[in-house]
């Protein structure tokens, strides 16, 4: 009948709805526990592979401690491994929570927990304890190997350590950060022993950068960073391997053709522009001003002159006299040598940016290349007039 039927359409009905209501009973259960601090669960592991560097990580099942495994290919000496909270304002190493691991004269390993506070009225050239700061050392558990000139590091540290020189570990997006020496005296390290190779002595650096969520076993390289430094190598070669030489070979060969003064002017803009732009580039990198490293004086000391030339150069032009005899010293010849000097030293501030970031060799050989390309056709072009000329070689 019309009524059975309808029994058996209600009786239906309130069954799939007990099915529905304890399915989602079970579901918010399910994140319930998931979601709760303290309470147990499966533990989430993870990989990453950047560089020399490859590693897993752990978040223990009660969401309460990280383990991490790394291994270095080729490090021999200190090795650290660190990471930004979440939401963090910034990357690489500044402002960021450390375990570095350090090496005894006895080839023991230590594994401390290390800060880099870049507001620190003396800033330090490396990562300082959490103890030397008034911080507390909170790696629990660690340990290290080394084998062929690999090195292995582990250590154990609670995820919020209350310390307020340690990151948080939370469930979200973190930049993750690492670096060993490849650069060092392997030598001297091998005959001196470990301890010849401390943190932050060796005066070439691996390193690298992944966006990682511990808690859900991604990682994602953070290209970033190579990108911008990328784009701040490029931006000095440009300032100081093109722009810069040819803007001297026209001021010094060209003088006879009417149009050398606006394309001097127009390539040592583009010098100074570009180079500019590099320097912002690396204050955006190292999120601030630091200097703890030859290449970042020498940079600074290149851009002081680079800025000064346009300066001495419009000084020049408003004191050109059309009678006079020779250059004066000032500031004509100024102009020159420290424009000359910014070139020297551009060179340099490129060649120590290479040895810092640890580039392949072929870099090596091809700046020195084209350093003795520009030096080879100034003395060649200089040689031809003095001789044309019946003079004497002044370079």
């Amino acid at each position: 009948t019309d009524f059975d039927f309808v029994v058996v359409v209600v009786r239906r009905g309130a069954m799939a709805c007990r099915v529905v209501c304890l399915a989602a009973a079970t579901a918010a259960v399910a994140i319930a526990v998931r979601a709760a601090p303290g309470m147990p669960g499966a533990p989430i592991t993870g990989s990453f592979t950047g560089g020399a560097a490859s590693g897993t990580w752990t978040v223990d099942g009660e969401r309460t401690t990280l383990e991490v495994h790394v291994t270095w290919r080729g490090a021999k000496a200190w090795a650290g491994f660190g990471w930004h909270a979440v939401g963090a304002d910034g990357s690489g190493m500044y402002g960021a929570d450390y375990a570095v691991l350090e090496w005894a004269a006895d080839g023991t390993p230590t594994v401390g927990d290390f800060t880099y506070d870049a507001d620190a009225s003396s800033p330090h050239a490396v990562p300082v304890r959490d103890t030397a700061v008034g911080g507390t050392d909170d790696i629990a558990a660690f340990g290290a190997s080394r084998d062929d000139g690999n090195t292995t590091m582990w250590f154990r540290k609670a995820l919020n350590t209350g310390d307020r020189f340690d990151a948080v570990v939370s469930d979200g997006s973190m930049a993750v950060i690492w670096a060993h020496p490849v650069a060092s005296p392997y030598d001297e390290y091998e005959r001196l022993g470990p301890d010849t190779l401390p943190h932050g002595a060796s005066p070439g650096v691996d390193h690298g950068e992944l966006r990682v969520n511990f808690f859900t076993g991604a990682a994602v390289t953070d290209n970033l960073g190579i990108e911008l430094r990328t784009a701040h190598a490029m931006l000095m070669f440009m300032a100081y391997a093109v722009f810069a030489p040819f803007g001297l070979f026209v001021a010094r060969f060209a003088k006879d053709y009417y149009w050398w003064f606006p394309l001097h002017i127009g390539v040592m803009s583009l010098k100074v522009v570009t180079a500019t732009a590099a320097l912002v580039i690396a204050v955006y990198m190292v999120k601030g001003v630091h200097f703890s490293a030859l290449h970042e004086w020498f940079g600074l000391l290149t851009l002081c002159l680079t800025v000064l030339q346009p300066l001495l150069g419009a000084s020049a032009h408003v004191l050109w006299q059309p009678d006079r005899t020779h250059a004066p010293v000032w500031p004509d010849l100024v102009h020159a040598w420290s424009g000359r000097a910014a070139v020297a030293l551009g060179w340099v501030t490129i060649v120590l940016g290479l040895v810092l970031f640890d580039v392949p060799a072929a870099a090596y050989y091809g700046a020195a290349m084209l350093m003795l390309f520009h030096v080879g056709v100034h003395l060649f072009v200089e040689a031809y007039r003095c001789c044309a000329k019946g003079e004497v070689l002044v370079v």
